[in-house]
């Protein structure tokens, strides 16, 4: 799948063929495929991580200047498990256990679009 070189005592690349004998254009080709599975996977474990936080009943908010917080869900005033994305709240933020600020006291703004309880 992926050409390997070998470091020899001398701190120089090699393989059996000798110096840096697998052309550059496959080491680019191997670099930009590698990457192209690494963001793959960090894009597929950032989805998962939402969801397990999600579940957990963890989520984000962001306040008018751009700045996310974290909440949990019993920091929601009406009870509620969750709030639909992009549902304007109000909000209170205070330092957080791990050293990070938080939200609570989250609010529903009226008319804005509705929270929602997990199924």
């Amino acid at each position: 799948m992926f050409d390997t070189l070998n470091a020899d005592p001398d701190g120089t690349l090699a393989d059996d063929d000798g110096p840096f004998s697998v052309p550059l254009e496959r080491l680019e080709a191997q670099i930009c495929e590698l990457a192209g599975h690494l963001a793959a996977a960090t894009c597929r474990f950032l989805v998962l991580l939402g969801d397990f936080d999600a579940r957990r009943g963890w989520g984000t908010v962001t306040d008018s200047a751009g700045a996310e917080f974290e909440f949990h869900a019993t920091a929601i005033v009406d009870g509620s498990r969750a709030i639909d994305p992009g549902t304007s709240v109000s909000f209170a933020v205070v330092p957080g256990h791990r050293g990070r600020y938080e939200a609570r006291g989250l609010t529903v703004l009226s008319g804005s679009a509705s929270h929602h309880e997990p199924a």
